[in-house]
């Protein structure tokens, strides 16, 4: 005797279903045991670690950070690390493979007393920044300052997030070019106060030249000196490896020139 479609349904939906449930209750487990095991070898290295309340396969919101904190000789700190990744199937062979990952790791007690400093990772083998004529006026020059206001907003957003993306103020304009080529050609430097760009002292520089291959990015403001890097970092381990690099860095930059 033929099934019927709506037989072959009634008789199929109901493991769908349970498929579903079990497939969801196996993901929380993992997820939740690899917590477990975080917290545990965070706790052994002296750090506090909070998991992820939530997490979504298309967006992102605090709720999705791994966060870490404590103290590494004598620099307190924290540190968020994110990891998402989604599959969308485009009905070819292939998938289309989505990931959101970074770590973030502030120096929470090292602020700057007024103004910020940016210091943009660029891409190996740029050319050294040239020093901009002045600003002429008219339509295209409006345009090309609005575009790239726009641009660096998004970047200080996208890598430091929208608390400090708010309170950016310092214009395209504002870029510093320094004597250092080397350094020029690895990092994009702007600055709205002189005494912070002057802390990149040679011992400074020649530290985040060495750097420079790992992605990272800095943002030096009222909130504290936040480290940037496009990789989720998510062992302890490999968050004390960051912890060492900022501290060594904050010395660096407490050192007057």
């Amino acid at each position: 005797m033929s099934l019927t479609l709506s037989n072959l349904m009634s008789q199929i939906w109901p493991l769908a279903l349970a498929a579903v449930v079990i497939g969801y209750f196996v993901i929380r487990g993992r997820h939740a045991t690899q917590h477990r095991r975080i917290a545990a070898d965070a706790a052994q290295k002296k750090m506090d670690y909070a998991a992820p309340a939530s997490s979504s396969p298309d967006t992102f919101t605090d709720r999705d950070l791994h966060r870490f904190s404590g103290d590494t000789h004598g620099v307190a700190w924290t540190a968020e690390v994110l990891r998402l990744a989604s599959e969308v199937d485009d009905g070819l062979v292939t998938r289309n493979v989505n990931s959101i990952n970074f770590t973030r790791w502030t120096a929470t007690q090292c602020i700057a007393d007024r103004g910020s400093l940016l210091l943009m990772n660029l891409p190996k083998g740029q050319p050294q920044a040239i020093a901009e004529s002045k600003d002429t006026g008219g339509l295209l020059s409006a345009i090309r300052a609005k575009a790239g206001e726009m641009a660096l907003d998004l970047y200080v957003r996208q890598r430091f997030g929208a608390v400090r993306a708010k309170e950016w103020s310092v214009a395209p304009s504002q870029r510093r070019v320094l004597e250092d080529q080397v350094f020029g050609q690895c990092y994009g430097v702007w600055c709205d106060q002189t005494d912070l760009s002057t802390r990149l002292t040679a011992p400074v520089r020649d530290w985040l030249i060495k750097a420079h291959a790992s992605g990272v990015a800095l943002l030096w403001d009222r909130h504290g000196l936040t480290l940037h890097w496009s990789a989720p970092r998510i062992s302890p381990e490999e968050i004390a490896a960051c912890a060492e690099e900022g501290a060594t860095l904050v010395g660096l930059l407490s050192q007057k020139s």
